[in-house]
């Protein structure tokens, strides 16, 4: 059997409400977990995100001489340490105090009146970031690519197909446009 993720973005019985399969058992429910479980990673991958989900994370971050620091995962929820430490040895002298920065539009980290000093990996942060409740709009898009991914899966190749009475066309394979224009407001985009 098949399991879902810790992280999924919906459950196998959301999908079932939503296909109106709800209290059926059904002999495809191990690839319909397997769809939210691979649409989840898509998603996931498309936003540069480890995951949707609320999480506590220790990244290692490049320090470039400038007033802003970009964790890869966010809405950034809290901060719990941040050490700026060129030799790596991470002692309590390097730890930045917590009055000396502040998190902005839980997507980056800034600090006040110092700049984070240059070097490779210099700067640790340990933080929690993600959804303690996955969205609506984020969960409704990950149900609407698994019931269009299962209901085509036949036709993986098909872009149209001839029928006695004219021409049947299909959606494109990749996420629907409108799919990428809600993710695009999770994505964490990085600036240089």
């Amino acid at each position: 059997m098949t399991t879902l993720k810790t992280d999924a973005l919906c459950s196998l019985n959301d999908v079932k409400l939503y296909y109106e399969m709800a209290g059926s058992k059904s002999e495809d429910d191990d690839f319909v977990i397997d769809l939210i479980n691979n649409i989840t990673d898509l998603f996931e991958t498309f936003c540069n995100l480890e995951s949707f989900k609320a999480a506590n994370y220790t990244e290692y971050i490049d320090g470039t001489g400038g007033k802003y620091i970009f964790p890869k995962n966010i809405p950034i929820n809290s901060v719990a340490s941040i050490y700026d430490d060129p030799s790596w040895n991470w002692s309590s002298f390097y730890l930045i105090n917590s009055s000396n920065y502040r998190i902005v539009d839980k997507r980056y980290i800034v600090a006040y009146d110092e700049y984070w000093s240059k070097g490779d990996q210099n700067i640790t942060i340990t933080y929690n970031a993600g959804y303690s409740t996955i969205p609506g709009d984020l969960k409704l898009i990950c149900m609407e690519e698994v019931v269009r991914k299962f209901k085509n899966r036949t036709m993986l190749d098909l872009s149209s197909k001839n029928m006695p009475d004219g021409t049947i066309s299909f959606v494109e394979q990749g996420l629907l446009k409108t799919t990428k224009n809600i993710l695009k407001k999770y994505a964490n985009v990085r600036l240089l």
